[in-house]
C-alpha cells in the first residue's frame, strides 16, 4: 500500500510539471480550488430550445444591399433552412435608445412573431463607422496606430467611462418605455478582447495591431502593481519577465471586468434576459497563447462570470483562409473540451464566417481570388458543429450570403454545383434525374441531405 501511495504521488507530481512547461500561464489559467467549487455550486441555467441549433447573424444595415428582401422573405428564408435563432448584429454607434432606421423594427417583429429566438450582438472593444461622441479619450492605442482604418474605433476596456456607457446603453435597450424591449431574448458583446493574435513582434510596423499601450492604461497598471511609472512604457513591461506576466494578468482582468459588468446591467434591468460571453478560437493556437494575446481567459470567463451561454468566435486568421474546410472546428477542440471540464453545463455555441473574405475581394479590400463557401459549405459546418459538442453555431451573415447567392436557394433549385435526387439518404449509382422545379423543403438531415416534395413525389437530395 505504502509503494502504492508513493507511485500515484510521484505519478501526479510528473503530470503537474508537465502540465506547468506546456502552459506558460498555468498558475492563472487553470480553474483553481475556489472558481472550480464555485463552478459546482452554481449550475448554468438552462436556455430555451429556440437558442440551440441552427442560427445566422443578420446586420440590419445590410439589408437594402440585397434588393430590399421583405420581412416575410426573411422568415421564410430562416426557416426553410431550419434556423432556430438570429444574432441581430449592431456593429454601428447607437446608444440603445429607439432608432428605427438603424433597428429596422419591422423585420425584428417579423422574426418575433415567427418564433425565431434572437440575440441581440453588439460589440465589445469596437464602434464601426461614426465613433462615440465625446469617446476620443477612451480609445485604445495600438503599437501601431496606422494598423487601424479610420471607420473601425477601439475602445479600451481598461477605460472605466467606456465600460459604463456600454452598461448605460444596455439600460437604455431594456427600459420598458422603449420599442424593443420586448423583442430581444439575449444580448451579448462579440470581439471582447484586446487586439491581436501575435502581432506584438510583428516586423511589419503596420502588423503590430496590439493593443492598449496607451499611457492611461500603464499608469493604471503601475498603479495597481506598485511599479514606479517614471520611463515605464510596453516596450520595459515586455522585456521585464515579471512585469509582463503581471500585464498579461491585468488585461485579462479588464475583460472580465468587462463581462461582469455586461451581466450585471442585463440582470438589473430584465434578469429574464439571456447573456452570453465570447471568447475565440485560433487553429494551432494554445488556451495560454489566446489569453496572452487577446486577453481572453476563456476558462476564467466561464468560472467568474458564469453567463449562460458561451460562443466561441472563429478569428480572422482562420476565416480569411481560402481553403478552410467546412469541419475546422476540430482544430478548436482543446478549448471546448476544456470548457467542459471546467463546466460540463454551459452551453458552448460557435461563430463562423461565409463571406468576409469573398465580400472583401470581390470589393477589391483583399487581394488573391474570391474563395466562395456556399449553402454545402455553411451546412456542412453546422452538421459537424452541431454534432460534435456544440449546442448552437451560427455564422456571418445573412444579407451577404444571400446577395452572393451563398444562402439555399428558395424556389427553384438552379444551383451552381451538382444535384443528385435520391429515394433514401443513401448515395448509389442509381440515382433519380432531376431537373430544377418548384419545391418545399419537408425534413433534413446531416451530411446536406434535403426531403424536398415537388409537384408530383417527395424525394431527398444531396447537395455535393
Amino acid at each position: 500500500m505504502k509503494n502504492l501511495l508513493q507511485f500515484i504521488c510521484i505519478g501526479i507530481f510528473v503530470l503537474e510539471t508537465y502540465s506547468c512547461k506546456e502552459d506558460r500561464f498555468v498558475s492563472s489559467s487553470m480553474l483553481t480550488p475556489e472558481e472550480n467549487r464555485a463552478v459546482k455550486s452554481k449550475i448554468t441555467r438552462s436556455i430555451p430550445t429556440g437558442m440551440n441549433g441552427r442560427s445566422v447573424q443578420i446586420d440590419p444595415a445590410f439589408i437594402d444591399n440585397i434588393g430590399k428582401v421583405s420581412p416575410e422573405q426573411l422568415v421564410e428564408d430562416l426557416k426553410r433552412t431550419g434556423v432556430n435563432s438570429v444574432h441581430y448584429t449592431v456593429a454601428e454607434y447607437w446608444d440603445g435608445t429607439q432608432n428605427d432606421k438603424l433597428l429596422r423594427p419591422n423585420y425584428l417583429q417579423a422574426i418575433k412573431n415567427s418564433g425565431i429566438k434572437i440575440w441581440l450582438m453588439l460589440l465589445g472593444n469596437c464602434i464601426y463607422g461614426n465613433a462615440i461622441p465625446g469617446g476620443d479619450g477612451w480609445k485604445m492605442e495600438l503599437l501601431d496606430p496606422s494598423s487601424i482604418d479610420n471607420t473601425t474605433h477601439l475602445y479600451s476596456f481598461h477605460n472605466k467611462d467606456y465600460v459604463d456607457w456600454q452598461a448605460e446603453r444596455i439600460k437604455n435597450i431594456l427600459n420598458k418605455a422603449n420599442k424593443y424591449s420586448n423583442i430581444f431574448d439575449g444580448i451579448e458583446f462579440a470581439e471582447s478582447y484586446f487586439p491581436e493574435w501575435e502581432t506584438i513582434d510583428a516586423q511589419s510596423p503596420k502588423k503590430r495591431f496590439y493593443g492598449d499601450v496607451s499611457k492611461s492604461t500603464i499608469d493604471q497598471f503601475a498603479d495597481k502593481y506598485f511599479i514606479p511609472k517614471q520611463n515605464l512604457t510596453f516596450e520595459t513591461i515586455k522585456k521585464n519577465t515579471i512585469y509582463y506576466k503581471q500585464w498579461v494578468e491585468f488585461r485579462s482582468d479588464a475583460v472580465i471586468n468587462f463581462n461582469q459588468q455586461m451581466k450585471k446591467a442585463i440582470n438589473e434591468a430584465n434578469p429574464n434576459i439571456y447573456f452570453a460571453a465570447w471568447g475565440i478560437g485560433i487553429k494551432g493556437g494554445n488556451l495560454a497563447g489566446i489569453k496572452e494575446y487577446f486577453g481572453l481567459d476563456m476558462r476564467r470567463i466561464i468560472s467568474t462570470v458564469n453567463p449562460d451561454v458561451f460562443f466561441i468566435q472563429t478569428s480572422s486568421q482562420d476565416w480569411s483562409k481560402d481553403n478552410l474546410p467546412s469541419n475546422y472546428a476540430i482544430d478548436y477542440k482543446y478549448i471546448l473540451d476544456s470548457i467542459k471540464l471546467g463546466n460540463p453545463t454551459i452551453p458552448i455555441g460557435i461563430q463562423g464566417d461565409v463571406v468576409s473574405s469573398y465580400h472583401d475581394k470581390v470589393t477589391g479590400n483583399l487581394d488573391g481570388s474570391a474563395v466562395a463557401r456556399p449553402a454545402n459549405w455553411w451546412l456542412g459546418f453546422m452538421d459537424y458543429t452541431l454534432s460534435n459538442g456544440y449546442a448552437t453555431a451560427t455564422f456571418y451573415e445573412y444579407n451577404l450570403t444571400k446577395k452572393y447567392g451563398f444562402w439555399l436557394p428558395s424556389n427553384n433549385i438552379n444551383l451552381n454545383y451538382k444535384i443528385r435526387a435520391f429515394k433514401d439518404t443513401i448515395i448509389s449509382s442509381d440515382y433519380i434525374n432531376f431537373d430544377p422545379q418548384t419545391f418545399n423543403i419537408v425534413d433534413r438531415k446531416p451530411g446536406y441531405w434535403y426531403k424536398i416534395q415537388t409537384a408530383s413525389q417527395y424525394k431527398w437530395i444531396k447537395l455535393e
